[in-house]
């Protein structure tokens, strides 16, 4: 069985290697990574590739072995289909700004978005914005809303890492560069609030 060693490389590039791998046909293999975003990022993508695998932890690896045949899971919903002609919302800071003013248009926007058509696919969190979605945020109950109306909350893994927040985000999916391009390159449109 190959091994593909991604320890210590970063978002996406641990992703990346799994899909070249099953691009190339290479049958059963495993993937070597010592980060669990990165095994996470893994592990969404082989489930919606219907792909069988199993994961175990050994000396501080994380070991994900990929069978060659399908699952039997059914096709799970790609993270980055583009819907009609639904927008994407970006968070790249903690709020609209940074002030009281700010702070309460973020809210107010949040709040508002489950009111407007076409509700959007996702709304995308990376460098500070990340911090709205952590368990201290003012703004979980709206974004908790929103995810259950459908709309994918789509988290920086590289970003909670950076600022090491991982353990602290209470509402969306943490991801990666490949998946968060996907989804902004075949959204209809963009709203950066």
């Amino acid at each position: 069985m190959r091994i593909i060693d991604a320890k210590g490389l970063s978002c996406p590039q641990p992703l990346l290697l799994t899909r070249k791998a099953l691009a190339e046909g290479l049958g059963d293999f495993t993937v070597v990574v010592d980060d669990e975003i990165a095994k996470k990022n893994i592990e969404r993508f082989l489930n919606h590739e219907n792909k069988k695998f199993e994961i175990k932890r050994e000396d501080g690896k994380i070991l994900i072995s990929v069978k060659s045949e399908v699952s039997n899971k059914g096709i799970i919903e790609g993270i980055a289909e583009a819907v009609d002609n639904r927008p994407v919302y970006v968070f790249k800071t903690k709020g609209v700004a940074q002030d009281e003013l700010g702070q309460m248009l973020t809210g107010g926007f949040l709040d508002t978005i489950k009111d407007v058509t076409p509700l959007p696919e996702a709304i995308v969190f990376y460098h500070e914005g990340v911090f709205l979605v952590l368990d201290d945020s003012p703004f979980l109950d709206k974004l908790q809303v929103l995810q259950e109306l459908g709309i994918k909350v789509i988290i920086c893994g590289n970003c909670v890492n950076f600022y090491d927040v991982v353990e602290r985000v209470a509402v969306g999916e943490i991801s990666n560069a490949f998946d968060i391009l996907s989804i902004l390159s075949k959204a209809h449109h963009l709203i950066y609030p």
